[in-house]
């Protein structure tokens, strides 16, 4: 389980605590002590969802973000396996379990809020767009690490895959053109963005290996 699907296992984690769900978290099938079984992986391989979901004659979809939630038994267990055919497809499945169960009334068994499901995408780019039409309101939202936070969370929940930022709109409004903000031109040192200080350029630059280039 690759980073990407590790953030999607935090979450459901954090939300089995907030709902008093006590559980252990074990790398393989003989090591669980519990009632009921979330069994999470990659869809192919030789991990244990795989070895399930192969047994159970269940196919996931060989294509990027693909995912399935499937109700199963093991040793007369009753278990869920939560899987993607990529890293990215376990995440959405791991963030889909997660909503689900949260939505799992109180004295209800565990399993019995989570609904069967598998599919892969319509399509392959899902983007969102936000604008930088005004300088006060861009900073408010650029320089604010837990909008961010909050932001990428929900782009990760509802499945998009992708965000453009537009500087300026029809060459309208704050940041058209952008580059003034983050860097200077050089040959053109009189091309400054008003009312920029060097320090205030210095804190927008771009992260180390991040292609600041403009056309």
């Amino acid at each position: 389980m690759g980073t990407t699907a590790l953030y999607g296992l935090d979450k459901l984690t954090l939300l089995l605590t907030s709902k008093h769900i006590s559980y252990e978290r074990v790398t393989s099938l003989g090591e669980t002590r519990g009632k009921y079984l979330l069994v999470a992986g990659l869809a192919y391989g030789n991990g244990p969802a795989a070895v399930l979901l192969k047994t159970g004659g269940h196919r996931v979809a060989r294509v990027p973000e693909a995912l399935t939630l499937w109700h199963s038994v093991w040793r007369q267990k009753q278990l869920v396996v939560i899987s993607g055919s990529d890293d990215t497809g376990l995440l959405y499945a791991l963030l889909e379990t997660a909503r689900q169960i949260g939505w799992t009334g109180m004295g209800q068994p565990l399993l019995s809020g989570i609904k069967e499901v598998t599919e892969k995408p319509a399509m392959h780019d899902r983007a969102l767009s936000i604008y930088t039409m005004n300088r006060a309101y861009w900073e408010s939202r650029f320089y604010n690490e837990k909008y961010w936070a909050r932001y990428l969370d929900m782009m990760a929940e509802n499945r998009f895959n992708s965000l453009v930022v537009i500087f300026g709109y029809e060459n309208g409004g704050f940041l058209a053109p952008c580059y003034p903000y983050f860097f200077n031109v050089d040959g053109y040192p009189n091309v400054q963005m008003v009312g920029l200080s060097a320090q205030e350029q210095q804190r927008a630059v771009l992260p180390t290996g991040v292609d600041a280039g403009a056309d």
